[in-house]
């Protein structure tokens, strides 16, 4: 069965956006287990950080629904558009800029909503854990899906006519970049 060059990329669009909102959900577990448990900030005493007191039953039943509050974000921001050809310092920008209007969006709701919603150090260790598993889990997928276009799955054969120098650039880019 021959799969199609646009079905083979909304199947990894959709790999992308799984793949992103398991990893925020994953930061925002982390990030709530290193609050309660080994805080670094707290240990050094050199701010006061007040007991935490959310329970962490209440915390995963709004853990699920900040992921998919922050995977709009990231859905807004056009972050999946060209994000097969998207690669290295260009990734960690997007994910970079999606992650941080996230987190400042959930700093904004917990400062208009309510003080006591969870701590901010969450918000904060949420961010920088996201960025990197964010960024980890797109990683992977790219090497996955460039595997899949060197095999030929996912492509589309194209004949290329001419002659010149502009041929030659493309003949010599064509067997290094298969998309």
């Amino acid at each position: 069965m021959k799969i199609s060059a646009k079905r083979f990329n909304q199947f990894f669009r959709f790999l992308y956006l799984i793949t992103d909102y398991f990893a925020i959900l994953s930061s925002f577990v982390l990030s709530y287990v290193i609050r309660r448990r080994a805080d670094v900030v707290t240990s050094l005493d050199l701010v006061e950080v007040p007991v935490l007191d959310f329970a962490f039953v209440d915390f995963m039943r709004l853990a699920p629904l900040i992921s998919l509050l922050w995977l709009l974000i990231f859905i807004l921001v056009r972050n999946y558009r060209g994000i097969e050809r998207r690669l290295g310092t260009s990734e960690l920008y997007a994910v970079l800029q999606s992650t941080a209007l996230g987190a400042l969006a959930l700093m904004l709701s917990a400062f208009f909503f309510g003080r006591y919603l969870f701590s901010r150090l969450i918000i904060i260790y949420a961010w920088a854990i996201s960025i990197f598993l964010v960024w980890g889990g797109r990683f992977f997928l790219h090497l996955l899906q460039r595997y899949f276009w060197g095999r030929g799955i996912g492509t589309k054969k194209v004949l290329v006519c001419g002659a010149g120098e502009i041929l030659s650039l493309i003949h010599i880019s064509e067997p290094t970049r298969p998309y």
